[in-house]
Parts: C-alpha cells; sequence; structure tokens
C-alpha cells in the first residue's frame, strides 16, 4: 500500500469514527436531557502507561449534566453543540483531505455528484474552514471565512 492509498484510507476512516461520534453523542445528549444522572459517581480517570493518569473534573461533567437537563427536549444543551460542532467539523475536515487524493473515492463522489462535483468540494471545505478557524461562542463569518472559496471559485 503507497504513503496516499494509506493516508485516504487513513482519513476515510476518521469520516467514519466521527460519523460514530455524532451518533453516540446525540444519543448520550438526548439520554441528558431525560435521565438524572447527578446522583451518580462523576469520578472518572483515564489512565495510562507507567502509572500516568488523567482526572477529569466532576464539576465540569455536574455542570454540563444540570445544562442538558435544564434544555428544553427541543433546544440545543451546550453538550449537544459540541458534539455537533465536533463531529461536523471532523467529517468535512476528513472529507476535504480524502478528496484531495486522485483515487477511487474522489472518482465515486465526482460520479455521484455529477456537475455539482465542485460545488459539494467548496461547500465541505467551506464548512471546514469556518468551524475549524471559529474561536466565537457563535459561529460568526468574516471576510476571511470567504476568501479561500472565493479565489478558489474565481
Amino acid at each position: 500500500m503507497t504513503d496516499n492509498e494509506t493516508l485516504l484510507e487513513d482519513a476515510l476512516l476518521l469520516v467514519e469514527q466521527n460519523f460514530y461520534f455524532l451518533h453516540m453523542g446525540e444519543f448520550f445528549s438526548k439520554l441528558s436531557k431525560t435521565e438524572d444522572f447527578t446522583d451518580r459517581s462523576l469520578f472518572v480517570v483515564k489512565k495510562y502507561e507507567n502509572d500516568r493518569a488523567y482526572y477529569f473534573n466532576a464539576e465540569i461533567i455536574q455542570e454540563l449534566l444540570v445544562n442538558a437537563r435544564a434544555t428544553k427536549k427541543e433546544d440545543i444543551s451546550l453538550f449537544e453543540y459540541f458534539v455537533e460542532f465536533n463531529a461536523f467539523r471532523g467529517i468535512c475536515m476528513a472529507t476535504v483531505e480524502s478528496l484531495r487524493f486522485e483515487s477511487s473515492f474522489k472518482t465515486f463522489m465526482q460520479d455521484l455528484f455529477g456537475e455539482q462535483y465542485e460545488n459539494f468540494f467548496d461547500i465541505v471545505s467551506f464548512v471546514r474552514n469556518v468551524l475549524s478557524h471559529n474561536i466565537h461562542s457563535e459561529i460568526r463569518l468574516s471576510a476571511k471565512d470567504f476568501d479561500g472559496t472565493l479565489k478558489r471559485i474565481r
């Protein structure tokens, strides 16, 4: 397998993994709105080699659980926002990277979208760039967000 084939395979796997993350994240988001987890132990530890560990902050977990329970069923909780934002950013990023390779995947997408392929690529690239470079609590668009796409389509 060539380096490009390995990179393509990794990028497509990342698309799939982000899709799985989106599904599980949405499931747990809905569950956290209906189930009360605040009475459970919020002590979470991620253990590593050589007796190293990362201790997650129970107060942050508690805050997100309280936010989820206080959020109306039809509204988006903070956790849901994080899940959706990061999943779509990951899906778009990995899709764009996958389409940069001359591959059977790119050919498939070109056949699927036909004359709309370039528009699809531009939209996914734009979303990726906006989600990757946004540092606001809301998604705000600026002229810089459009520059790369405008240069490409002109």
